[in-house]
C-alpha cells in the first residue's frame, strides 16, 4: 500500500507493461486510484480504478477484509474511486497494461496566445487516434 507510482512503474517497464498513473508518479498508487485516479493515459483506457482486481482494506471496525467484484462487491465499488472513507487500504491488486513507449511533453505559450493556442488545440484533438491523450492548462 506504500508503494508510489514510480516504484509501480519502474518495476512493470522492463516487462513491457505500465499502470495507469497520472501526470506525478510520486504519489502513491492506492491513494491515487482509490480517489478515482483520472490517468494522462485515460482518453484510450479510463481511470485508474478500472483496472483494480482486489483490495484488502481494514474498516473502522478494525476488520480485514478481501474485497474483490465477487467478495463483498458493494465494498468494491466504493473503494474504486467512490471517496468513501471506508477503510484504510493495505494492498491492491491491480492489472497493468502492455505499453513499451510511451511518449510526453509540454508545449509553453505566453498567456496573451491562450486564444488562438486553444482554438488550435481544439481542432488539433479532433484529429488525433484514440490512443493519444493530451491536456490543456491555462
Amino acid at each position: 500500500a506504500g508503494a508510489r507510482w514510480r516504484d509501480v512503474m519502474a518495476a512493470a517497464a522492463p516487462h513491457g507493461l505500465a499502470g495507469l498513473c497520472g501526470s506525478s508518479s510520486d504519489v502513491g498508487a492506492v491513494g491515487y486510484t482509490v480517489g478515482g485516479g483520472l490517468p494522462v493515459l485515460g482518453r484510450a483506457y479510463g481511470y485508474a480504478s478500472d483496472l483494480v482486481r482486489s483490495f484488502q482494506v481494514v474498516t473502522p471496525d478494525g476488520t480485514l477484509h478481501e474485497t474483490d467484484a465477487g467478495r463483498e462487491p458493494g465494498l468494491f465499488r466504493a473503494l474504486r474511486g467512490g471517496k468513501h472513507a471506508v477503510g484504510v487500504v493495505t494492498s491492491m491488486v491491480t492489472e497493468l497494461l502492455p505499453l513499451r513507449t510511451l511518449l510526453g511533453g509540454g508545449l509553453w505559450f505566453p498567456g496573451e496566445h491562450a486564444e488562438a493556442v486553444l482554438s488550435a488545440w481544439c481542432g488539433w484533438i479532433r484529429t488525433v487516434p484514440d490512443e493519444m491523450c493530451t491536456t490543456f492548462a491555462l
